[in-house]
């Protein structure tokens, strides 16, 4: 989908979380509409599905806890000496922003 495509080929990671924001918001609706429907809802590939995204949704979450404790390890040693020397000798940035995400996204989503 178009989504998927502007994701992939995004440069900016603010951009590229919006996007993903507005992706996942979709899945979820899309999911919960399918739950409401009495034939997908007891479909055995609709099971699966669900299964697999909540499954894909727990990865998600422990790689967003990893990359956010890269950031910290990161901006952390990136303001010690001499660290913060070479980095700014080499251009690198002070600090990374962390991945925020809504309180929505916290919680795991119910499929």
């Amino acid at each position: 989908s178009s989504v998927i495509k502007e994701i992939n080929e995004s440069k900016n990671f603010d951009d590229k979380k919006k996007l993903e924001d507005t992706l996942s918001s979709s899945v979820q609706q899309l999911m919960t509409a399918m739950q409401t429907d009495p034939m997908t809802s007891s479909n055995t590939m609709f099971v699966r599905l669900s299964d697999e995204m909540a499954g894909a949704e727990n990865r998600i979450s422990v790689e967003r806890k990893r990359y956010n404790e890269a950031v910290s390890n990161y901006n952390n040693l990136a303001k010690s000496f001499p660290n913060n020397i070479f980095r700014s000798i080499f251009g690198f940035p002070k600090s990374i922003s962390y991945f925020q995400v809504s309180d929505d996204a916290k919680q795991a989503p119910k499929y």
